[in-house]
């Protein structure tokens, strides 16, 4: 447990040189979303909530729908929400397939991908393994290449095994 706080105290300061600027620079939604990613691996979920609330905000204010970071912005937003929303993770869900049908829509595929790995893990959970898979199985085979980045054998994974 202590590995995975090592350097987590060093974000915040770093990241307050940009909080105050009246124009945040244009990778401020990314900065805030690693910070909330170190909360999420630190076991620090709920002070993540409010990091990619605000790169949310921010994201949505400079770009409007057609931020290719939004998608990815949603699946963290869900993955902060699982371990502090609703039990059977519908709030999480929302968020999943909110990223999910907007990378659709952006034609960013990975983004998809991380959307589907996740709604198909969450519904698996909810013995609606069908549904996840038929979710998931399109946008896996989509791809030509990289089977060997993580994204895609966790995908791979998920579908060569029966629904859990």
């Amino acid at each position: 447990a202590a590995a995975r706080l090592a350097g987590f105290h060093l974000l915040p300061p770093d990241l307050d040189r940009y909080r105050d600027l009246t124009t945040p620079p244009v990778f401020w939604p990314l900065l805030l979303y690693l910070h909330a990613r170190a909360c999420a691996k630190a076991g620090r979920p709920a002070d993540g909530l409010g990091l990619i609330d605000r790169a949310l905000e921010v994201a949505w204010a400079d770009h409007s729908a057609r931020n290719p970071v939004l998608p990815e912005l949603f699946v963290m937003k869900g993955d902060l929400l699982l371990p502090v929303g609703e039990r059977d993770g519908s709030e999480a869900e929302i968020w999943f397939q909110r990223a999910f049908d907007m990378a659709g829509e952006l034609d960013a595929r990975m983004p998809q991908l991380r959307a589907a790995i996740r709604l198909c893990r969450l519904w698996r959970g909810r013995e609606e393994a069908e549904r996840g898979d038929r979710t998931l199985r399109p946008v896996y085979e989509s791809f030509t290449e990289g089977f060997d980045t993580a994204d895609l054998i966790e995908a791979g994974e998920l579908l060569t095994r029966p629904g859990e």
